[in-house]
């Protein structure tokens, strides 16, 4: 079982937006999370593992949620019901089914933790751990957030 920080940022699709709270409440009201190809970490992943959720941006910088990943990574199967899932669908080829899905009625922002997270070392310019749509954490920094 392995821990990791997904990092959530708007999509720009064409002439659309979507944004990361959007992205964040339609994966998981559809029980999956998305990837891409190239995503940090891919074959990594299993069931089992833990993941917490940051929406990165411009009056954003907090976590979300947190949920487990059930299935393997698999080709992205979301039905379209809307323009959310067609983004989604065609921006993300893979996905992985997720449970355990707990978002927080009150966002977490980082500013209130920065200082006591060890895998950030250089407090002054924090914004850069968050560069990788991915991050590997130890128990500790998740048990923490």
């Amino acid at each position: 079982m392995s821990y990791y920080l997904f990092v959530v940022n708007d999509v720009d699709y064409g002439n659309e937006i979507l944004t990361a709270e959007e992205i964040t409440h339609t994966l998981l009201a559809n029980k999956i999370w998305a990837y891409t190809k190239s995503t940090f970490h891919l074959k990594k992943f299993t069931r089992g593992d833990n993941v917490l959720l940051y929406c990165a941006g411009r009056k954003r910088r907090y976590f979300i949620a947190k949920f487990t990943i059930v299935g393997a990574i698999e080709s992205n199967a979301i039905e379209p019901k809307g323009k959310n899932e067609e983004i989604l669908k065609k921006t993300f080829p893979l996905q992985s089914k997720i449970d355990d899905v707990k978002i927080w009625s009150n966002p977490m922002p980082i500013k209130d933790i920065i200082e006591e997270l060890d895998f950030i070392t250089d407090k002054k310019n924090w914004g850069l751990w968050f560069r990788k749509s991915v991050l590997a954490l130890n128990k500790d920094a998740f048990d923490l957030i």
